[in-house]
């Protein structure tokens, strides 16, 4: 068999060729752990541009061994040969060029939602901060751990709750259980995604502060508070981003092993009743029997069976 014999044999089973090396780009494929296998249609996808053209390289490239004898494959020798050469160029370009078409077209909920606004020059704006966020979703999947980089992939790609459920929980029904399970992680992923976009400095502040405050839980959980009033500075939005908490909500530790002592009659509320409803403990902490309540720090006024309760903050 001659240089030019192969070439046209292996142009004649380039669909069969083709069709092997896709095969074992999906089943070999994972540079991105398990988040790396979502979406296999899309990946496939940008892999056959970049495949198409690296193998028809290889194929006009395409030199005989020096030992061939009667049983030599010329097909199955060629796939052997480009999978140790060109294959891992379009593998890995194909990866690359994967992640921006996704970084660009990306869009959480926290910014569809503003971007639907019919202001002009909040569009104007969208349109312009969607420029800049390529390098800012490429670092916030860096910085991620697995699971999280699965979700934030899955919600980049239109994956919903129940499809992400599938991802994180496959050996579990879809229950309510899961499902809100699912979703509180999705939450998470998503603030955080906000503050590292606002960290970053993508959208105006007046956007930023109504983006954080579309998620209450999560800003009560991180900072404290339910509804920010003015933008965190970029290193408490990185803390955030990161996952770790800027600032526990006000609250006071009660030892319960301890008698407390009765305090007042009047509830946190400034509702009177006639029996005890306050009490103290040793640390100076307030507990209030009807609203459930503490106080962080009190300062006491009248008699004490008529306590009006001053707090320090809640």
């Amino acid at each position: 068999m001659t240089i030019d014999e192969a070439r046209k044999q292996l142009t004649a089973n380039l669909s069969e060729i083709t069709d092997k090396i896709e095969r074992h780009f999906i089943t070999q494929n994972r540079p991105e752990g398990i988040a790396g296998m979502h979406d296999i249609d899309g990946r496939l996808l940008v892999f056959r541009e970049f495949n198409d053209r690296y193998l028809q390289k290889f194929i006009n490239n395409y030199c005989l061994p020096q030992l061939t004898n009667e049983q030599f494959n010329v097909v199955l020798a060629a796939i052997s040969g480009y999978l140790k050469s060109l294959y891992g160029y379009a593998r890995d370009n194909s990866n690359h060029a994967y992640w921006v078409r996704v970084n660009k077209e990306i869009c959480l909920e926290f910014a569809e939602e503003l971007e639907s606004s019919t202001n002009i020059e909040v569009e104007y704006e969208m349109v312009e901060a969607k420029e800049r966020l390529h390098k800012v979703n490429k670092a916030f999947h860096q910085m991620v751990n697995v699971q999280d980089r699965l979700i934030f992939s899955a919600l980049s790609v239109g994956k919903k709750a129940k499809e992400i459920a599938s991802l994180l929980y496959p050996d579990s029904r879809y229950d309510k259980e899961t499902e809100n399970k699912t979703n509180y992680r999705i939450r998470l992923v998503e603030y955080r995604y906000a503050a590292w976009v606002i960290a970053n400095n993508i959208y105006s502040d007046s956007l930023a502060l109504a983006g954080l405050n579309r998620y209450p839980n999560q800003n009560k959980r991180y900072f404290g508070i339910k509804k920010i009033e003015s933008i965190p500075s970029k290193e408490e939005l990185i803390k955030v981003a990161r996952g770790e908490t800027v600032k526990q909500a006000n609250t006071i530790q009660l030892h319960l092993s301890e008698i407390p002592k009765p305090f007042s009659k009047m509830d946190f509320n400034g509702k009177r009743h006639d029996h005890t409803v306050v009490y103290q403990y040793m640390n100076g902490g307030l507990y209030d029997h009807v609203t459930k309540a503490t106080k962080l720090s009190v300062v006491l006024v009248g008699n004490n069976d008529n306590r009006a309760i001053c707090t320090g903050g809640v």
